[in-house]
């Protein structure tokens, strides 16, 4: 370990040590969560009022401060005086990822505070960087802690996690002061799984948290090969991915232990995590306002599928305001039954646009509907789809160590009876499947714009 290397390490051990009262940024993180504990039983009048106001003064500061908000909403006709009520808010055209490319700083007032860069993971091919003030991190992890509490009340600022994720490792694995352990996504063969189970016993710490995709694998390896782990995990936090029914149930048979999902976007404009009563996602309102929309503008009802529209409260530096996420989720209730919150829920994410497949009609079919049966193929370590036409889907896949011939037509005859009529199918063999370059495992390389078939 270099000199500079050791003082960064003594800095980030001492900042652990210290109360969480007296560390830098408690004020802003302590603020948010009593914020969402006050708030979090709110009826549907509260919760309409709450918006209204965020939403006017958002709206009112993005026209005062940022050019280009002025300049893409008077393009539409549109001007704050308009804002009589939530219904108005499909007066404001859509801000979209095209739009702040062409020159972010329109939309950026850098006279906001101690501002810091941010870069999206690009997972749809189109990464973006805006600006976002210092503090917004610890409003983030103010959420996520909120969310996260439901499976381990003590969280703090102070608590160590198990880190499987795309953060860069000394090696195989290292223990950071600030976080905790921190494991390889990029390194997951059956050889560092071991060394990654010593680390975890060795540590112990409450929580595990991880892209489902390197989850998956390395519960895969563990039960394939007998590997068990004492340590029990207070629970298992998995995002930034979609989790797939295979991937949840694989992890669930080897860790025992909740699992806690959720689903966000890079932009920071909406937040939503699963009940601690069901695999349900309910959106935080208090993080932002989301709306469920089809092609036309229109709210969907209950059941069906809508891409989500998020208009972020935090962010003052980078507003986004109705913002496309280019996601789709099936709109559920508005209330949750169970847990007694009046967070509108998402029955389920269907994912990204270019998470979905297209048939030889122009049919759009999300991936999750297709890989709930992938969890069957235990000949296979990896896969990923592939679609250059529509109709056409390639599965390639890695088979494992020890399997000398994989049972292709099991495969393809399970995926044939998903698919349909609407696909024909191939396989392929590979010695290599590429994570992102943050770590994530995509599971459909999709080339076609799948906008043309909207």
């Amino acid at each position: 370990m270099t000199p500079l290397l050791k003082k960064y390490d003594m800095f980030r051990l001492i900042y652990n040590r210290l109360p969480d009262q007296i560390k830098p940024g408690y004020g802003v993180y302590a603020s948010t969560r009593r914020l969402i504990l006050k708030t979090e039983r709110f009826d549907q009048d509260q919760w309409k009022a709450y918006h209204f106001n965020q939403l006017s003064g958002l709206i009112g500061y993005a026209w005062e401060q940022i050019p280009g908000y002025r300049d893409l909403w008077s393009g539409a006709g549109f001007n704050p005086d308009q804002f009589k009520s939530l219904d108005d808010m499909r007066r404001i055209p859509y801000l979209t990822k095209d739009i702040l490319k062409q020159d972010i700083t329109l939309f950026t007032n850098f006279k906001s505070g101690k501002v810091i860069k941010t870069t999206t993971g690009g997972s749809v091919g189109i990464p973006l960087t805006f600006y976002q003030a210092q503090k917004n991190r610890l409003i983030e992890k103010a959420f996520i802690h909120d969310l996260w509490s439901r499976r381990y009340p003590p969280i703090s600022l102070s608590t160590h996690s198990t880190i499987l994720r795309g953060r860069k490792t000394r090696g195989t694995h290292h223990y950071d002061p600030m976080h905790g352990l921190l494991l390889s996504a990029f390194e997951l063969t059956l050889e560092n799984v071991k060394l990654f189970l010593e680390a975890i016993e060795k540590c112990k710490n409450p929580l595990l948290h991880a892209y489902p995709s390197a989850l998956y694998v390395m519960a895969t390896m563990m039960r394939d090969n007998h590997l068990s782990l004492h340590h029990h995990f207070e629970g298992i936090m998995l995002g930034s991915e979609p989790l797939y029914d295979y991937q949840r149930e694989r992890i669930s048979e080897v860790f025992n232990t909740p699992i806690t999902h959720w689903y966000g976007l890079g932009e920071k404009t909406v937040l939503a995590g699963n009940c601690e009563t069901d695999n349900r996602f309910h959106i935080y309102p208090q993080y932002g306002y989301a709306e469920l929309l089809d092609k036309h503008g229109n709210h969907v009802k209950i059941g069906e599928s809508g891409e989500i529209i998020g208009s972020a409260y935090w962010n003052r530096t980078t507003p986004f305001i109705r913002y496309r996420s280019l996601d789709y989720a099936v709109r559920g209730e508005d209330s949750c039954r169970d847990c007694g919150r009046n967070y509108p829920l998402l029955e389920r994410i269907e994912g990204r646009l270019q998470e979905f497949i297209v048939g030889k009609s122009g049919k759009l079919i999300a991936l999750t509907g297709v890989s709930i049966i992938c969890g069957q193929f235990d000949e296979v370590e990896q896969f990923r789809f592939k679609q250059q036409t529509p109709g056409i889907i390639e599965f390639t896949y890695i088979r494992k160590p020890h399997v000398s011939l994989v049972n292709e037509k099991f495969i393809a005859d399970s995926l044939g009876s998903k698919l349909g009529v609407e696909f024909n199918l191939s396989l392929r063999e590979v010695k290599e499947i590429h994570r992102t370059i943050s770590g994530k495992l995509k599971y459909l390389d999709q080339e076609l714009d799948i906008n043309k078939f909207l």
